[in-house]
C-alpha cells in the first residue's frame, strides 16, 4: 500500500468483479449482433437519432449509451441536497484571457498603400492580456541543441537527457522528424509511443536565442513586458542573452526603440514588439540579411508554383509568426489567434509605418534560404506557437482535464493535395519546475549567485494518461492498464473538416503524477500550449481556448438475471438471445426476473465504437461515485430522487421486472471530486445521464391471473397455441392497437412513443392479428431476420411472431367440449363408428350423409302425406334421384307402428339391438362416442377442456396434463398518456356458460 505521501497510480483492483462473471462494456464494437448494432460510424455522431440512423441492423441497439444531447449540462448539477459534499464544484477555465478579448496594447502603425481593394485581410495585430507567450523548448535530441553548453553544464542543475531515461529514450524514438535510427542510438526499433502516436512538432528547436535563428519572439516580448523597451539588439554570443547571460542586468527604460527621425516613433508594447522583429529578422546575421521573414506589412506579388494566383497584388500583414489580431473572422469578440505560413517570392513589396521600399529577396519555407545550424525546412511550428501559464490552485493529483478550442482554416491559402488535406495544429499541456523548465523561459540565469542554467530535458515532452483521442484498453496485455501512459498524452491534434467554418473541438486526458510533486501533493506549474503541425503552408484562426477541470468519464452498467446469493445468470442482459441456439442464456433472461444493475465509470473516450474503455478503478474503490434519478424503464416509481445512492466495486442495485420487453433505464451517474489525497469527496466534478437498453425474454411475466400474473397488456402468445375463434377486425381490440400505431383509415401517421420497446411490443401485437401492415412496421421486420456473426456462423434465427395466428373472428358461436389429440383420428372415430364405412365419402355409411337442415322427417317410405303409415314398408328415406337407393343414409330413425308411435327398440340379453328394428338394419349414430365423453380417458389425447371454470375465464382441462382452455373477449388494450406504453389490464369480461343446449 503506497503512504500517504505516495501518488497512487491508476491500476486494476481485484475487488472490481461479479463472482463468475466476466464483466464486459455494453457499448463496443460497431457490429455487434448480439446488441442489435451494425453502425455507419462514418456517419454516426453520438445522439440518440444518429443511432437510429445509422444502425443498419434496425433492432433497438442494447446497451449503456451516453448521447451528447442529454448531457450539456454534464457540468452544471442542481444544488438541490443539504448535505454540501453535493454542491457542484464550479468549472472556470483555468487560461486567463483564453478568448484573447483582453488586450494590453494595439498596434498602431498599419498602414494600406492605394486603397482598401488592396487589402487581402483586414486585421490589426494586438497584444493580449495574461500569460500569452511563445514557446523557447530546446530541441529533443543532444546534437541538435543550439543554446551555448554553458547553459547546461554550469549551474546545478542535475536533470538527465531525453536519452538518459528509458521513457525518454521511448520519446524521443516516436517522433517523425527523428533523423538516426534507434539501432544507432538505442539498439532497439523506431516505433510510436504506447498509444501508437507519433509527434510532428517539437523535434527542434524553437526559435530562440541563437545565430541564424529566423526571430526571437519570445526574447522581444519577454523584455519588453519586464521594462527593457529601449534594448533593442542583444551583444552576447550565440545561444546567450544579453550581459553575463541574463538581461536583467541591463538597464530598463519606459520609452521605447525610436526609429530614424523621419519615422513615426514607437508609441506602446505592441509597436515595439513587431518594430523589434522586423528589425531583429533582417540583422540577426548575413544569412537573413533583408529576408524580411517577420515583415510589418508584406504586398505578395507570385508564388513559385502560382499557387496562390488569387494573391497577386494583394497585402497581407505579419506573416510568418503567430499574431492574436483584430478581425470580423474571429469567432468571439472580434479578436482570435493568426497561425500564417506563406511563401514570398523576389521582389517582395513592403510597407513598415508609412515606409514603402522593395526588396530584392523572397523567402520559401522548403527553400534553400533556411539555413539554421541544423538546416531545418518545414518545421513552422517553432514560429507558430503560443503558450501560457494555466491557474493550478485547487488542482488535485487524479483531475481529468478537458482542452477545448474553436479553429476555422482560411479557403484563400489552401494548397490541395498537400499531407495531410488540410492543415492541424497540436494543443497541449506542459509541467515545469517553476521559471527553471517554463516553455516562454528567455531567462538564462535568475541571478548570478543562484545560477541556474537550463534543464537538459528542456523540451517537448506533454506526458498524460488515457488521452480521449487515442487511448485504447485493447493495448493493453491484460486488464491492468499497462499502457495508459502516453510521451503525447496531454497532446491533442486536430484538423478542420470543412473550409471557411469554425469548428469546434476537444478531448480529454489524465494528469496523471507528472503534473504535481509526489511528497506534498503541491501542483508543478502548468502551461497550455497551441502550435503549428506537419508541414502548415497555410492560414488557420483559433479562438476561444478552454482548460478546465473535467472529471469526465463514461458510465457502463453489467446487467443480469441474480439467481440467488453469489449465483447470477449466464445470459447478459444488453444481449439478444435465440431460444433454440442459446438456450441458457435465453432461459436466464426470461421475466419475471430480480436483475442486478452493477454500475461503474470508465475512462473517457472521443470514440463511442470500435475503442475498449478502461474502468476507472482507483476512484470507483474509493466510493467517489454516486447514482441518482433511476428510471427503471416499467413505469415502477423512480428510486434516488431524494438522495444520490453511493456505489463502488462492492455494490449493485436491483430491480423486479415483471413482464418482458426492450426496457429503458435511465438516470444520472455522479462523479465526486476528492480532496488532494484522493479519499474524500468535496463537491460534485461531473454528473453524466446515461441510458441503459436492455432486453427480457417472454416467460410467464405476461400470463392470465392463473398463473399468478398481475394482468396483462396485449394478448399473451409466445408459442404456437390452437385458437378457437380468433380476432375481429371490428373488436376494440384490433381497433385500439391499429391506431396507436399511428394506421388511421388510409392514412399512416408518425406516432412518437416515448421508448422503441414499447412501439415494438404494440407493433408485435398488431402482426399477430393482422399482417397486412408488416411493411410499415418499423421494428419488427428487423426481429424478424435471421443474424450471424463476424464469421458467418447463425446467432439468431429471427423472431417467431406467430403472424395472424390468432386467426380470423368467426362470429358468435357456442363450444361445449374441446379436445385434441397428439395423432390423427378420424372424424367417423370421433362420432364413435368402429367400421371404417362410416369415413368413406363414397359409402352410403359416410357419416356426413345426413338430411340437410329443414328436410321434413316424412320424406320417408311407406309415410304417406295424410298421415298413413305402411307398418310393413322399411320406411327409409325416399330415393328421389330413382338410382334404386335412399338419398340419405343418417339419422337412422325407428318405424312407426299402427299408433303413429315410434316402434320400442328390441334389444337381446346382452343389450344387442335385434335385426330389423331400424330400416333396412341400418346402424345410427353411436350414442356413446368421445364427441360426447367429456371423460375420455386415453394416450393420445392432450387437452380437453370442458364447461368448468377453475378460474374467471380459466376451463378445466381433464387430459390430465393441465392446458387450461382461456377465454378470451373483446377488451380495450390501455396506453400511457405521456409514454404510450402498453398498461396492464386486470380483468376482461367473463365468459358466458350454460348447460342447456349442450351435447347430449
Amino acid at each position: 500500500m503506497p503512504t500517504s505521501n505516495q501518488f497512487l497510480e491508476e491500476d486494476y483492483s481485484s475487488g472490481f468483479e461479479i463472482e463468475g462473471v466476466n464483466i464486459k462494456q455494453t457499448v463496443s464494437e460497431s457490429f455487434n449482433p448480439f446488441s442489435g448494432a451494425d453502425i455507419d460510424t462514418n456517419s454516426f455522431q453520438n445522439t440518440e437519432q444518429s443511432l437510429k440512423d445509422s444502425n443498419d441492423d434496425g433492432r433497438i441497439s442494447l446497451g449503456c449509451f451516453v448521447f451528447d444531447e442529454d448531457n450539456i449540462f454534464s457540468d452544471e448539477f442542481p444544488s438541490k441536497f443539504r448535505d454540501d459534499k453535493f454542491k457542484q464544484i464550479p468549472k472556470q477555465n483555468l487560461i486567463i484571457n483564453g478568448s484573447g478579448k483582453g488586450v494590453q496594447s494595439k498596434y498602431s502603425k498599419v498602414q494600406y498603400l492605394n486603397s482598401e481593394r488592396d487589402r487581402l485581410i483586414n486585421a490589426k495585430p494586438y497584444l493580449p492580456t495574461g500569460t500569452w507567450g511563445y514557446c523557447t523548448f530546446d530541441a529533443l535530441l543532444e546534437e541538435n541543441k543550439v543554446r551555448h553548453s554553458d547553459l547546461y553544464l554550469n549551474s546545478n542543475l542535475s536533470q538527465d537527457r531525453f536519452e538518459d531515461y528509458d521513457i525518454g529514450q521511448m520519446h524521443l524514438l516516436s517522433f517523425e522528424q527523428t533523423n538516426f535510427t534507434a539501432q544507432e542510438k538505442f539498439g532497439n526499433n523506431r516505433q510510436p509511443d504506447n498509444h501508437r502516436t507519433t509527434g510532428s512538432s517539437g523535434w527542434f528547436a524553437y526559435f530562440f536565442d541563437y545565430e541564424g535563428s529566423l526571430a526571437r519572439p519570445q526574447v522581444h516580448l519577454d523584455m519588453i513586458k519586464s521594462g527593457f523597451r529601449d534594448q533593442l539588439l542583444l551583444t552576447d554570443g550565440p545561444g546567450e542573452l544579453g550581459q553575463a547571460h541574463s538581461y536583467e542586468s541591463s538597464s530598463k527604460s519606459n520609452t521605447y526603440s525610436s526609429d530614424p527621425p523621419d519615422r513615426n516613433p514607437n508609441t506602446n508594447d505592441c509597436d515595439e514588439f513587431f518594430h523589434r522583429l522586423n528589425i531583429d529578422s533582417d540583422s540577426r546575421g548575413t544569412t537573413f540579411d533583408g529576408k524580411h521573414i517577420i515583415p510589418t506589412h508584406c504586398r505578395f506579388s507570385y508564388d513559385k508554383n502560382n499557387a496562390f494566383p488569387a494573391l497577386s497584388g494583394k497585402a497581407v500583414l505579419h506573416p510568418n509568426i503567430a499574431k492574436w489580431i483584430e478581425t470580423d473572422e474571429a469567432y468571439s469578440h472580434g479578436k482570435c489567434l493568426e497561425f500564417m505560413s506563406v511563401n514570398t517570392v523576389q521582389p517582395v513589396n513592403y510597407i513598415t509605418e508609412n515606409w514603402y521600399y522593395t526588396r530584392p529577396y523572397g523567402f520559401e519555407w522548403d527553400g534553400d534560404m533556411i539555413q539554421t545550424d541544423t538546416g531545418v525546412k518545414n518545421n513552422q511550428y517553432r514560429l507558430l506557437n503560443q503558450v501560457c501559464e494555466i491557474n493550478n490552485q485547487g488542482i488535485n493529483q487524479h483531475t481529468v482535464f478537458e482542452i477545448k478550442f474553436k479553429m476555422k482554416t482560411d479557403s484563400r491559402f489552401y494548397i490541395p493535395g498537400l499531407t495531410p488535406e488540410y492543415p492541424a495544429v497540436e494543443v497541449s499541456m506542459q509541467d515545469s519546475d517553476g521559471i527553471l523548465s517554463d516553455p516562454r523561459r528567455t531567462r538564462d540565469r535568475i541571478n548570478r549567485t543562484q545560477n541556474y542554467g537550463y534543464y537538459q530535458a528542456h523540451g517537448y515532452w506533454p506526458q498524460g494518461e488515457f488521452n480521449s483521442q487515442r487511448y485504447n484498453d485493447d493495448l493493453n496485455d491484460d486488464k491492468r492498464p499497462k499502457k495508459k501512459y502516453s510521451g503525447f498524452g496531454s497532446m491533442g491534434r486536430f484538423q478542420n473538416t470543412e473550409l471557411d467554418t469554425w469548428e469546434e473541438f476537444s478531448y480529454t486526458f489524465s494528469a496523471g503524477r507528472w503534473f504535481h510533486y509526489w511528497s506534498t501533493r503541491s501542483n508543478r506549474n502548468l502551461y497550455f500550449m497551441v502550435q503549428a503541425a506537419f508541414n502548415f503552408n497555410t492560414r488557420v484562426l483559433l479562438d476561444d481556448f478552454e482548460v478546465i477541470e473535467s472529471y469526465d468519464f463514461i458510465p457502463d452498467c453489467d446487467v443480469r438475471k441474480k439467481i440467488s446469493v453469489g449465483e447470477y445468470g449466464k445470459g447478459d442482459l444488453t444481449k439478444y438471445y435465440d431460444r433454440d441456439l442459446q438456450p441458457q442464456e435465453y432461459k436466464d433472461t426470461q421475466g419475471p426476473l430480480e436483475a442486478q444493475f452493477y454500475f461503474y465509470p470508465t475512462y473517457n473516450t472521443d470514440k463511442t465504437f470500435d475503442v475498449s474503455r478502461t474502468p476507472m478503478y482507483r476512484d470507483f474503490k474509493q466510493g467517489l461515485f454516486y447514482m441518482y434519478d433511476v428510471d427503471w424503464g416499467d413505469g415502477s416509481p423512480k428510486e434516488f430522487t431524494s438522495e444520490p445512492e453511493q456505489i463502488d466495486e462492492e455494490k449493485a442495485l436491483y430491480h423486479l421486472y415483471k413482464k418482458s420487453g426492450v426496457f429503458e433505464i435511465t438516470g444520472t451517474m455522479i462523479r465526486m471530486k476528492p480532496d488532494k489525497h484522493g479519499k474524500i469527496p468535496i463537491g460534485i466534478a461531473k454528473n453524466k445521464k446515461f441510458k441503459l437498453r436492455i432486453n427480457i425474454n417472454e416467460g410467464t411475466a405476461e400470463d392470465f391471473e392463473f398463473f399468478g400474473s398481475d394482468g396483462f397488456s396485449f394478448i399473451p402468445f409466445k408459442n404456437t397455441t390452437p385458437i378457437i375463434g380468433g380476432i375481429s377486425k371490428q373488436s376494440s381490440y384490433y381497433k385500439v392497437i391499429k391506431r396507436q400505431l399511428g394506421f388511421i383509415g388510409d392514412v399512416t401517421i408518425d406516432i412518437p412513443f416515448k421508448y422503441d420497446g414499447d412501439k415494438f411490443k404494440t407493433e408485435l401485437a398488431l402482426n399477430r392479428t393482422d399482417s397486412s401492415f408488416d411493411n410499415s412496421l418499423e421494428l419488427l421486420q428487423a426481429y424478424k431476420q435471421e443474424r450471424t456473426d463476424s464469421d458467418g456462423n447463425i446467432i439468431f434465427n429471427g423472431l417467431n411472431s406467430n403472424t395472424e395466428e390468432l386467426g380470423r373472428g368467426i362470429g358468435d358461436c357456442d363450444l361445449t367440449n374441446i379436445k385434441y389429440y397428439n395423432e390423427p383420428k378420424s372424424m367417423y372415430e370421433i362420432l364413435g363408428f368402429i367400421d371404417d364405412d362410416a369415413g368413406k365419402p363414397n359409402n352410403s355409411k359416410y357419416w356426413k350423409n345426413i338430411i340437410p337442415d329443414g328436410y321434413s322427417i316424412f320424406n320417408r317410405q311407406g309415410i304417406s302425406a295424410n298421415g298413413d303409415i305402411d307398418i310393413y314398408s322399411e320406411q327409409d328415406w325416399i330415393d328421389g334421384d330413382n338410382d334404386g337407393v335412399p338419398d340419405f343414409y343418417y339419422p337412422v330413425l325407428p318405424k312407426y307402428g299402427a299408433a303413429g308411435k315410434f316402434m320400442e327398440i328390441e334389444t337381446d340379453e346382452n343389450g344387442n339391438v335385434l335385426p330389423n328394428s331400424y330400416p333396412n338394419n341400418k346402424i345410427p349414430f353411436p350414442l356413446d362416442a368421445p364427441i360426447t365423453n367429456e371423460f375420455e380417458e386415453i394416450e393420445n389425447l392432450r387437452i380437453n377442456i370442458i364447461n368448468e371454470k377453475v378460474d374467471n375465464n380459466v376451463f378445466d382441462d381433464l387430459s390430465g396434463n393441465q392446458n387450461m382452455g382461456h377465454g378470451i373477449l373483446d377488451y380495450t388494450p390501455k396506453f400511457n398518456i405521456e409514454t404510450l406504453s402498453s398498461k396492464k389490464t386486470k380483468r376482461m369480461k367473463l365468459t358466458k356458460t350454460a348447460t342447456n343446449n349442450g351435447a347430449f
